[in-house]
């Protein structure tokens, strides 16, 4: 008889550990300089393990998904050793509210893993998310939800060996500001931008200052900027031509020239290139049937770790993103 109350008690208590209420956590693991996501019931604390490592840092609960306009704990703490940074699927079932400052002057980070299985529907602030991050080379922000974001100042500000940043899908209907947004981020050559509605912008302020090897600025028709101010808009932009071959001119550099190119008769610098109409992602990779195409029209091998349309749908890895 002993015996069996014991069992049941143990039995009751794993049940209860698996329907206890999941918690985010940020875990820091100094001996390999990573900083993991996660969303669990499992109960972390420092001292503790995890992914094999010990935890030397931890955060959880609105610490971590209502950091609100601060820069959360691990940014304040761990920035400047951070070298990796990894998201776990699990995470994606978490909805942080902001990003702002997440990995602001993380200046040695240079990895950034499972970027699908972190849930932006829910976050209004991305101002500094990336900002000095200056040995990151490339992003894949493809699957990132921006429906409800205001503001992304100086998303990528300072980001100076970032080469390559993909924002397919950003959709931006309550975008107000993208003050210095990609400001000095000297290793671009190249940005699409033909997803974002800028209508309600307000501010574009160096929004591409510094960008000396940044050569084309790709829009469509949702491109705005009746309200928006935007002075130095593209200070020291050298590089930048227009669709229609306008060369960079110093004595143009604020949003007067921030259209799209008409040539002699309506000067501009950017480029119009027209999205492929289709929204949020739809539906998860669970349906591998079909051939796969990514959003520039070109097959796709393995769509398993990409954001592609299958079927006539937009597909991302691993969730739902409606």
């Amino acid at each position: 008889m002993r015996k069996r109350i014991i069992f049941l008690l143990l039995l009751l208590s794993a049940v209860a550990q698996l329907y206890a209420a999941k918690t985010a956590y940020a875990i820091w693991c100094s001996g390999n300089k990573t900083l993991y996501f996660t969303y669990s019931n499992a109960s972390l604390a420092k001292g503790g393990t995890y992914e094999g490592q010990t935890i030397t840092g931890l955060w959880s609960g609105d610490k971590v998904l209502r950091s609100g306009t601060s820069a959360p704990g691990w940014n304040m703490t761990v920035r400047e050793t951070m070298e990796r940074v990894v998201f776990a699927a699990d995470f994606a079932e978490a909805k942080p509210a902001s990003l702002r400052s997440w990995f602001y002057f993380c200046t040695r980070l240079t990895r950034i893993e499972g970027l699908d299985h972190l849930n932006t529907a829910s976050v209004t602030n991305m101002q500094s998310t990336f900002d000095s991050c200056s040995a990151l080379t490339q992003l894949d922000l493809s699957t990132f939800s921006t429906s409800n974001v205001t503001t992304m100042n100086s998303m990528f500000a300072d980001c100076t060996q970032l080469a390559s940043v993909r924002l397919d899908g950003f959709t931006t209907p309550k975008l107000e500001s993208t003050f210095k947004m990609f400001a000095n981020c000297v290793s671009l050559v190249s940005v699409d931008l033909s997803s974002f509605a800028t209508s309600s912008v307000s501010s574009m302020g160096y929004m591409f200052s510094g960008c000396s090897a940044l050569r084309t600025i790709g829009v469509s028709s949702k491109w705005r900027t009746d309200r928006a101010v935007g002075q130095e808009m593209f200070e020291g932009c050298f590089s930048l031509v227009g669709g229609a071959g306008t060369q960079f001119n110093a004595s143009h550099v604020d949003i007067a020239y921030a259209h799209i190119d008409g040539g002699e008769a309506n000067p501009g610098y950017l480029t119009g290139i027209e999205p492929s109409g289709i929204g949020e992602t739809t539906e998860r990779t669970g349906s591998r049937s079909g051939i796969a195409y990514d959003l520039r029209g070109m097959r796709v091998a393995n769509p398993l770790h990409k954001l592609c349309i299958i079927n006539g749908k937009k597909v991302a890895a691993g969730r739902n993103k409606k």
